[in-house]
């Protein structure tokens, strides 16, 4: 779902910056990723795939502890923490979506966001597309 088309195009004009390449989604279990490519930077958008939400929750605790807290965020999710790095994490029932902006500037987008703020869009726009299970 963070790869198909639709997405992109939300992100597009949610960051007024278009991929300069093709998105495509890659399923290594228990991960779907995509990379997004601008001119001047990247987005890494990942999705893991738990057994349950209690391993979720255990998970995105795990990414907080790598990455440290910034501050927790709304996004639509079930919970949403900004990290150090300026990157996002955000659980949905079982599932784990981490917005790596490691790889774009410290300002990006039209008008030039700091990465935080990217990642807060980011995660905005998926979380609004996303189908949650229930599970």
């Amino acid at each position: 779902m963070v790869c198909l088309p639709e997405v992109q195009k939300e992100l597009a004009a949610a960051l007024s910056v278009p991929a300069t390449a093709p998105v495509v989604g890659h399923w290594v279990a228990p991960d779907y990723s995509c990379t997004y490519r601008f001119p001047n930077g990247s987005i890494r958008l990942v999705v893991r795939d738990v057994a349950s939400k209690p391993a979720a929750a255990a998970y995105l605790a795990e990414l907080v502890r790598q990455h440290g807290r910034a501050s927790s965020v709304n996004v639509g999710a079930d919970d949403a923490v900004l990290l150090k790095d300026g990157s996002l994490a955000a659980r949905k029932d079982r599932h784990v979506l981490f917005v790596d902006v490691s790889g774009l500037p410290p300002r990006f987008g039209s008008p030039p966001m700091p990465r935080d703020q990217v990642a807060y869009s980011v995660g905005g726009v998926i979380m609004s597309c996303w189908k949650g299970d229930g599970s």
